[in-house]
């Protein structure tokens, strides 16, 4: 539960950060900010979309991973028992 959790969490800072990326700079640009603050504000959200992306990859692996760890189990579980009844 809590990877599917932390997979969902950083999935939605990704998109989030992506759709901030255009977005903010040109709010900042129309709002007559300096240039300087526009490319620090482009480079801070490019940066946190990256590192989230990469983190909701990381998470998603790990995952996939745990499930397939309980599905494995359960089926070996479960013949084993078959086998003991049969």
């Amino acid at each position: 539960m809590d990877s599917h959790k932390n997979y969902l969490l950083f999935r939605d800072i990704a998109a989030m950060s992506l759709l901030l990326v255009p977005i903010v700079p040109a709010v900042m640009y129309f709002s007559g900010l300096d240039t300087p603050r526009i490319l620090i504000s482009t480079a801070w959200f490019l940066g946190q979309y990256l590192v989230a992306a990469f983190a909701a990859r990381t998470t998603g692996i790990r995952f996939v991973q745990n499930v397939l760890a309980v599905h494995a189990s359960r089926k070996v579980t479960n013949s084993r028992k078959k086998e003991a009844d049969g």
